[in-house]
This record gives C-alpha cells, sequence and structure tokens, in this order.
C-alpha cells in the first residue's frame, strides 16, 4: 500500500474546541493506527498549530474519505488539510 504524509492545520484559536473534541479525536486515531493504517501522528512544533500524520492506504481518495470522518474536522477544526504521497526509502517497519 502506498504511503501518505497528511498534514493538518488547524483554525486559528480553535484551543479550546479542539482540547473539547481531542478524546474523540485520539479514539478516532486509536482505531486506524490498530487497524494498521495510521503509523504515526502528532502535533508540530511551532506557532501555527499544526499536525503531521504517516498513513498507509489504498489510495488518497479513500484516506481522504477516512479523514473526513475525524471528529476534528468534522467539528470543523481543520482549516487546511493535505495529503501527499509519500515514496519512502528507509523505514524501519521494513528494515531487515
Amino acid at each position: 500500500m502506498p504511503t501518505f504524509a497528511v498534514t493538518y492545520a488547524y483554525r486559528a484559536n480553535s484551543e479550546n474546541d479542539r482540547a473539547t473534541h481531542r478524546p474523540a479525536h485520539l479514539a478516532f486515531l486509536e482505531g486506524l493506527h490498530h487497524a494498521g493504517l495510521l503509523y504515526m501522528s502528532g502535533p508540530l512544533a511551532g506557532d501555527e498549530p499544526r499536525a503531521l500524520l504517516v498513513f498507509e492506504d489504498t489510495d488518497e481518495s479513500t484516506l481522504a474519505a477516512r479523514l473526513d470522518d475525524d471528529p476534528f474536522a468534522e467539528a470543523g477544526l481543520i482549516e487546511a488539510r493535505t495529503i501527499a504521497t509519500w515514496n519512502v526509502f528507509f523505514d524501519p517497519r521494513t528494515a531487515a
């Protein structure tokens, strides 16, 4: 399956709303992780509230449809989402 690097840029001044929806958001991501789709994720350091998520999925449109169900997306907390195919050369999951 292809690997995808996903970035979330959160809506400005959404800290309180993100805190409210974070338990559901984390449960959603945990389900994707346990399903073998989400490899890793977490917030990015910096002034802008953003996150990076690394997925394996069938294709970009399937992943995009899945991410539409993220509670942060449903609550309108994601200002922008990018999905890029990542051609990984070195991956500890496949190291011999």
